[in-house]
């Protein structure tokens, strides 16, 4: 009797073994890939306002503000490249932080504003408009982001307007707001023009409070349809695609552009996040800014 009960027991643990190692190895790949896509920047406005204080002689300073797509995570880093392109003469500092609505930003001024710097430029909108898109959007934004409310147009306006009042008074920096990406790369589907109430808004707040407006948007509208794209998958899908991409690019080593173009897309990894060609048309708009106004 002792016998069998351990013949029978004996492949019962071998088996609960090995499904214990295999649950332990999904979570520790998967807290690697979220150690990975949070991960803050190298130059955060926090940490470069330790430097600063610490008889640190700053260049000219650029703050890029934004989303995930400023942050650099979960999309090819466009402040990088600026980085690589004019280190010798500024500073950059990353002020993206990933899902980031209009409102978080406001929320998160004054880190910014202590780098007490010479330009910003200003890349958010593409969550607020997001957000909306469907009700269970609207449910994992404002538990996940901790909003005070729904997400809605008039109060991504209120909020946009009320960070530039800010900026305008508490700093002496330059200002260039971007207009948005394309969320997706199909002309025909609902959501490719979605983002253009909220562009619309951002050339109406850039005008009336006379700071530069750098048409994102439009440049990306261009190349698209000179450039047609063909995605693999549907936006319902685009969460997962976005997780895929992460797991595809840090555990896999794959790069950002490999993923793009095996999703068929062109400038885009998912329907909100972006491959070189995209980070690089919003890095020649930045450059084209100091550029001009230095």
């Amino acid at each position: 009797m002792k016998k069998m009960s351990s013949e029978i027991l004996d492949p019962f643990l071998t088996i609960l073994a090995i499904f214990i190692t295999l649950v332990i190895l999904i979570l520790l790949i998967a807290y690697y890939i979220n150690y990975q896509v949070m991960k803050l920047p190298q130059n955060t406005p926090k940490r470069y306002n330790l430097r600063k204080h610490s008889n640190f002689k700053a260049k000219t300073v650029v703050v890029c503000v934004g989303d995930s797509i400023t942050h650099g995570r979960i999309s090819c880093d466009y402040v990088k490249i600026l980085e690589e392109r004019m280190s010798s003469e500024f500073e950059f500092v990353n002020a993206g932080i990933n899902s980031n609505l209009a409102w978080n930003v406001l929320d998160r001024l004054e880190d910014i504003i202590d780098c007490n710097p010479d330009y910003i430029t200003i890349l958010i909108g593409t969550n607020d408009a997001n957000a909306v898109l469907s009700p269970k959007n609207v449910k994992d934004y404002v538990k996940r982001m901790k909003l005070p409310q729904d997400p809605e147009l008039d109060w991504f306006k209120s909020s946009l307007e009320n960070m530039i009042i800010r900026l305008k008074k508490e700093t002496n920096a330059q200002l260039a707001i971007l207009t948005l990406p394309t969320i997706g790369e199909s002309p025909e589907s609902n959501i490719f023009g979605h983002t253009n109430e909220y562009s619309l808004i951002i050339q109406e707040i850039a005008k009336e409070f006379d700071i530069e407006c750098l048409p994102l948007q439009e440049i990306m509208i261009k190349y698209l349809m000179e450039n047609p794209a063909n995605p693999k998958f549907a936006y319902e899908n685009g969460m997962r695609l976005m997780v895929w991409s992460a797991i595809q690019h840090y555990f896999f080593l794959r790069s950002w552009d490999n993923i793009s173009k095996k999703a068929g897309f062109k400038l885009h990894l998912d329907y909100l996040h972006l491959n070189t060609t995209g980070a690089e048309m919003i890095a020649n708009l930045i450059e084209e800014f100091i550029e001009k106004t230095t």
